[in-house]
């Protein structure tokens, strides 16, 4: 029989991703790493998943028109703050 190893990391203490880490594994996406371009590079691509899964969302809480309601203000929110960064990173690249 063979065992299985599994390796994982704690997020560092200036984890910038805490969007797919949840703050607890590092998910190894580059965007803590050294000032420079690759970390740019790292966070450019980190927002272009965010603002994807946020148009693709697809999640509504239909049973209440108040929980929708704020569930479609905070998509507005989140493409709006995406498009932001990207734009910033797409800057520096």
């Amino acid at each position: 029989m063979t065992a299985l190893t599994h390796v994982s990391y704690s997020v560092s203490s200036r984890c910038y991703n805490g969007w797919e880490s949840y703050g607890e594994i590092c998910v190894h996406c580059g965007c803590c790493g050294k000032p420079g371009p690759e970390r740019d590079r790292a966070r450019l691509a980190m927002y272009r998943r965010r603002l994807d899964e946020a148009i693709n969302f697809d999640q509504w809480f239909t049973d209440s028109p108040e929980w929708l309601a704020v569930q479609q203000r905070n998509q507005r929110l989140n493409i709006a703050s995406a498009k932001r960064h990207i734009r910033y990173y797409e800057a520096k690249a």
